[in-house]
């Protein structure tokens, strides 16, 4: 049978039990990637990935492994993203945002 795929609720439980950001902050991260095109939320309340956000992380595995993908590089862009916290206020495109990206992988 098909994966389960993930609601809202199931989502953050996950990334609290990962020890992921705060609870404010696990919410903007799931409407950051919504807003930014990289998942989408259904009719149905699922959350699932388009074809950019499958794109992005095929990208950063590609050139870095899976480590920056694991819970364990989550934290690590964390980081990233706080250091460009001032960035992130001003909304950029997606195209900046994924110049930003890729230039923290090479």
């Amino acid at each position: 049978s098909p994966p389960k795929w993930h609601d809202e609720s199931s989502l953050l439980g996950w990334m609290q039990r990962q020890n992921l950001g705060t609870a404010a902050t696990r919410a903007q991260v799931i409407e950051d990637l919504i807003y930014y095109g990289y998942i989408v939320r259904t009719s149905t309340g699922q959350i699932r990935s388009t074809v950019e956000g499958v794109r992005m992380v095929e990208m950063l595995e590609g050139r870095i492994g899976d480590d920056l993908t694991g819970t364990a590089g989550a934290r690590q862009m964390e980081e990233f993203i706080e250091r460009i916290g001032g960035m992130a206020k001003e909304r950029p495109t997606r195209a900046r945002l994924w110049d930003t990206v890729v230039s923290r992988v090479r």
